[in-house]
């Protein structure tokens, strides 16, 4: 994502369901070709912080998913299952060949991170701008 680039308005066309973890958030299909994860949230500090958090990441060089408004039509809400509000939402860039690494046991003799050279520079962004899901401030 180029940090001069406007935030895009896509359509969630197809509903992927329900993803694991504690914000409910799901994943949705849109029609620019990619899968977004949404967190159903008003506009509030956390959807500020993670826009803005996610912008700043760019600006500086460090990898991140691209960042759209994802807008949800009444009729995809009504035929799934989901109980969401339909409306312009904040979305992340699905990555396919992501890894959640907790609760997993890693072989470090077979562990292998094809861009290992930008992880200080995450680490530390994460810190500074105190990152609930990785930091210890």
């Amino acid at each position: 994502m180029n940090s001069q680039t406007p935030v895009e308005i896509v359509k969630a066309i197809a509903d992927h369901g329900e993803l694991k973890g504690v914000s409910h958030a799901r994943r949705y299909g849109c029609d620019d070709g990619n899968d977004y994860v949404v967190k159903f949230t008003t506009i509030t500090k956390t959807t500020v912080n993670e826009l803005v958090g996610g912008k700043l990441a760019s600006h500086l060089g460090l990898p991140v998913p691209k960042i759209s408004f994802v807008a949800i039509s009444k009729e995809l809400v009504d035929s799934s299952e989901s109980n969401v509000d339909a409306g312009l939402h904040l979305g992340i860039q699905f990555l396919e060949r992501a890894v959640d690494f907790e609760g997993i046991d890693i072989d470090e003799s077979n562990l292998y991170i094809k861009n290992s050279y930008v992880l200080p520079g995450v680490w530390c962004f994460d810190n500074w701008v105190l990152n609930g899901d990785r930091c210890n401030p």
